[in-house]
């Protein structure tokens, strides 16, 4: 575990439609903190759980359930008044370049999940104080 502080319990909400990408995240999280992770799959119940509790991280998924992709919900959550971080997984590098223009993390793609990197960047999400998306409007 990367932070091993044991007085630190980060709250991370995963919005993942797949209950096994879910489960890899998990293993990634607990590779690096001790974390309460809730699974959402649309970015409406994201935006629901966002507004009734503060996470320290919010990793999103390209594709979601429901009419509302991965980047409209970056973009949903730009608009709010102080955002929580957040991150796209996706290996698609235009999806990658549109969500860091929108203010989010630099993310990783699924294929990555089982490499260092996935591990790193959540590490730098939780570690990194300025790490909130832009709250400006678009």
């Amino acid at each position: 575990m990367i932070n091993d502080d044991k007085s630190s319990h980060y709250h991370i909400l995963d919005v993942c439609p797949c209950s096994f990408d879910h489960a890899d995240m998990r293993k990634v999280i607990e590779k690096v903190c001790m974390a309460t992770v809730e699974q959402v799959r649309t970015g409406a119940q994201a935006l629901d759980f966002i507004a009734k509790r503060r996470y320290h991280l919010v990793l999103i998924n390209r594709t979601l359930d429901g009419p509302m992709d991965g980047l409209s919900l970056l973009a949903a959550l730009r608009r709010q008044t102080n955002p929580p971080p957040a991150m796209l997984i996706s290996n698609y590098v235009d999806a990658q370049t549109s969500a860091r223009q929108m203010g989010a993390l630099p993310g990783f793609g699924r294929a990555q999940i089982e490499e260092s990197i996935a591990v790193q960047r959540i590490a730098q999400a939780l570690n990194t104080e300025n790490a909130a998306i832009s709250a400006r409007p678009a």
